[in-house]
């Protein structure tokens, strides 16, 4: 979903976990199918979620477009908590996740360009 909007083949996506989320899936496409409605007037429509994974690591934040700033880091390692429900207490060192580092840098980079029309960046809340 990230590489469709980076790419602009889409605006919005909707990610939910398949297991619990035809209820969640439902009433959503239900609220946002309702007349006049429109995808800013969702919850949170400024906000963006953002997620990189490879084999051993997740990343996610979350950049605030109305504010600009992105909220706090959070990983998860994937081969001890593949489901990740259980947050790191620390990030991996850049050596362990080094290719999710650089893939964060990228994400942050494009999506700031978006925010900022090719120029500045966001301000990063936590680490």
């Amino acid at each position: 979903a990230a590489h469709m909007i980076e790419r602009g083949d889409i605006e919005y996506a909707m990610i939910v976990d398949g297991e619990c989320s035809r209820v969640i899936t439902e009433k959503t496409i239900q609220r946002l199918s309702a007349p006049g409605v429109t995808p800013d007037d969702a919850v949170d429509a400024h906000l963006r979620r953002v997620a990189v994974r490879d084999a051993a690591w997740t990343w996610t934040s979350v950049l605030d477009t109305a504010t600009g700033t992105w909220g706090p880091d959070v990983w998860f390692d994937r081969i001890r908590d593949p489901g990740e429900h259980r947050p790191l207490a620390t990030a991996p060192g850049p050596d362990e996740a080094a290719e999710v580092y650089a893939a964060r840098a990228r994400e942050r980079e494009a999506l700031e360009r978006r925010l900022h029309g090719g120029r500045g960046t966001a301000r990063v809340s936590g680490s």
